[in-house]
Protein backbone atom coordinates (compact mmCIF):
# COMPACT_ATOMS: atom_id res chain seq x y z
CA UNK A 1 0.00 0.00 0.00
CA UNK A 2 1.30 3.35 -0.83
CA UNK A 3 1.36 6.38 0.81
CA UNK A 4 -1.82 7.80 -1.06
CA UNK A 5 -3.97 4.98 -0.37
CA UNK A 6 -2.82 4.58 3.37
CA UNK A 7 -3.65 8.53 3.51
CA UNK A 8 -7.27 7.62 2.11
CA UNK A 9 -8.08 4.93 4.60
CA UNK A 10 -7.18 6.54 7.51
CA UNK A 11 -9.72 9.51 6.49
CA UNK A 12 -12.32 6.55 5.89
CA UNK A 13 -11.55 5.70 9.62
CA UNK A 14 -11.26 8.89 10.85
CA UNK A 15 -14.70 9.46 9.29
CA UNK A 16 -16.58 6.19 10.92
CA UNK A 17 -14.87 7.52 14.14
CA UNK A 18 -16.32 10.91 13.92
CA UNK A 19 -19.44 9.10 13.39
CA UNK A 20 -18.93 6.88 16.72
CA UNK A 21 -18.02 10.47 18.05
CA UNK A 22 -21.66 11.76 17.14
CA UNK A 23 -23.24 9.15 19.14
CA UNK A 24 -21.43 8.62 22.45
CA UNK A 25 -23.20 9.17 25.30
CA UNK A 26 -20.41 8.40 27.74
CA UNK A 27 -17.62 11.45 28.54
CA UNK A 28 -14.53 9.01 29.05
CA UNK A 29 -15.64 7.19 25.75
CA UNK A 30 -16.01 10.53 23.36
CA UNK A 31 -12.34 11.26 25.23
CA UNK A 32 -10.83 8.54 24.13
CA UNK A 33 -12.47 8.73 20.28
CA UNK A 34 -10.94 12.16 20.30
CA UNK A 35 -7.29 11.19 21.56
CA UNK A 36 -7.75 8.29 18.58
CA UNK A 37 -8.92 11.18 16.24
CA UNK A 38 -6.07 13.24 16.83
CA UNK A 39 -3.77 10.58 16.40
CA UNK A 40 -5.33 9.88 13.03
CA UNK A 41 -4.93 13.09 11.93
CA UNK A 42 -0.96 13.47 13.16
CA UNK A 43 -0.56 10.05 11.05
CA UNK A 44 -2.38 11.74 7.81
CA UNK A 45 -0.35 15.07 8.26
CA UNK A 46 2.82 13.34 8.50
CA UNK A 47 2.13 10.87 4.83
CA UNK A 48 1.33 14.69 3.40
CA UNK A 49 4.15 16.05 4.56
CA UNK A 50 6.80 13.27 3.34
CA UNK A 51 4.58 13.26 -0.33
CA UNK A 52 5.28 16.94 -0.57
CA UNK A 53 9.25 16.84 0.48
CA UNK A 54 9.51 13.99 -1.53
CA UNK A 55 10.13 15.60 -4.49
CA UNK A 56 9.83 12.06 -6.62
CA UNK A 57 12.32 10.20 -4.46
CA UNK A 58 11.37 7.11 -2.41
CA UNK A 59 11.25 8.48 1.62
CA UNK A 60 9.83 5.98 4.43
CA UNK A 61 6.95 6.98 6.74
CA UNK A 62 7.95 6.33 9.79
CA UNK A 63 3.95 7.23 10.94
CA UNK A 64 4.28 4.21 13.18
CA UNK A 65 6.58 5.21 15.54
CA UNK A 66 4.68 8.89 16.44
CA UNK A 67 4.26 8.42 20.25
CA UNK A 68 1.15 9.86 22.03
CA UNK A 69 2.72 12.92 23.82
CA UNK A 70 1.01 14.83 26.69
CA UNK A 71 2.23 18.48 26.88
CA UNK A 72 2.52 19.74 30.24
CA UNK A 73 2.43 23.31 31.48
CA UNK A 74 4.27 24.34 33.99
CA UNK A 75 4.56 27.23 36.04
CA UNK A 76 7.54 29.31 35.57
CA UNK A 77 9.00 32.44 37.06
Amino acid sequence: MDRTEEIENLKKELFSLQLKMAMAKDDEMLLNLSLEGQRIKRRIEALEDEIKNSNGQIGFAFTDLIEDTELKVKKGR
